[in-house]
């Protein structure tokens, strides 16, 4: 590490008070200043050219603790646009929720409970669509005035944001989904003993789904949780389809043995790397 560049870095933030957030942002940027430093006078700079240019590039850190740190960037028709369609869409999956529960209540009449149950749950699924869409569209991205580290990582606080908050309205989606129809396949099969399985699965595709928004470390980390929670809904799938619950734990053998060459091809690759 640079110790002209941590100097500095130590001076911008002596000032500030000593949490926790406050820390990792200064980690980062030390992170970030010192690879930029070392880029640099790969490409040729001199010392002082890149220490130079990489504390030209930091902007101004006191924006980053400011109360109106990401105000200002995203004009206030755009925001009122968005939220407006982003209520039609909720209001809508919600409606289809509701008009869900009478078609299956429809064609249970009529003596075609299968039918309104293959209905009421394809009505779901696109009442969830309609419902995760509307919980983020039209969501402006931030603007960066430069291509500072202050700027760059206000976009990735604002990115944060958005994920959780796409997290969130997915999980909300998918579980309100999963009770209406773990209350219908019970209600028509009278299978109370069985039916609770569709709320593992839930959560193996919750899992699975943000295992496909996470990126690098998060990724891996999410494909454990997809694995394990995948081999539970397996393991009482099968033990329940065959009663083979005198074999069927043999499953979670295979599932270690999964993760663990799993491990081995990233370790080799990494190693060829």
């Amino acid at each position: 590490m640079n110790t002209r560049i941590e100097s500095y870095v130590n001076e911008l933030f002596a000032n500030l008070p000593s949490e926790r957030y406050v820390s990792e942002i200064k980690e980062e940027l030390l992170s970030d200043l010192n690879e930029k430093y070392n880029d640099l006078c790969a490409d040729g700079k001199s010392e002082e050219e890149a220490y130079q240019l990489v504390i030209a590039g930091i902007g101004d850190i006191r924006d980053l603790f400011s109360d109106e740190t990401y105000s200002g960037y995203i004009a206030p028709d755009k925001f009122e646009k968005n939220r407006s369609t982003r209520s039609l869409f909720i209001s809508v999956g919600t409606a289809l929720y509701i008009l869900s529960l009478v078609t299956l209540t429809l064609f249970s009449r009529t003596g075609s409970l299968l039918l309104g149950l293959n209905l009421m749950i394809l009505i779901c699924a696109v009442a969830t669509g309609f419902v995760v869409y509307g919980s983020v569209a039209g969501k402006p991205k931030f603007a960066k005035a430069d291509n500072s580290f202050v700027e760059n990582y206000k976009e990735k606080m604002v990115e944060n944001e958005r994920i959780v908050k796409l997290r969130k309205a997915i999980s909300s989606s998918l579980w309100t989904m999963t009770v209406v129809v773990y209350l219908a396949l019970s209600f028509v099969t009278n299978w109370w003993s069985v039916t609770w399985i569709v709320f593992l699965m839930t959560a193996f595709v919750q899992q699975f789904i943000f295992m496909l928004m996470a990126k690098g470390d998060r990724r891996r980390k999410s494909s454990y949780s997809v694995l394990w929670t995948g081999t539970v809904v397996a393991f009482f799938v099968i033990s329940f389809a065959f009663n083979a619950w005198a074999w069927s734990w043999m499953i979670f053998l295979v599932a270690v043995s999964v993760q663990e060459v799993g491990r081995l091809i990233r370790l080799w690759r990494s190693i060829d790397e």
